[in-house]
C-alpha cells in the first residue's frame, strides 16, 4: 500500500491530508497547535 502524505504548517495550525493509492480514499484533518493533540495525531 502506497500513501502519499503532505503537511501545511502555519504558525497557528497544520493542515495533514493523504491519500491511499491502492483504494483512492482521502483525508484531510486540521490540527490547531495543541502540542499533545498533535503528538498523538503523528504517532497513530
Amino acid at each position: 500500500m502506497t500513501l502519499y502524505i503532505g503537511v501545511d504548517l502555519h504558525p497557528h495550525q497544520q493542515t495533514a491530508a493523504w491519500c491511499d493509492t491502492r483504494t483512492g480514499e482521502t483525508e484531510t484533518v486540521d490540527l490547531k497547535h495543541d502540542l499533545e493533540k498533535v503528538r498523538e495525531f503523528m504517532q497513530a
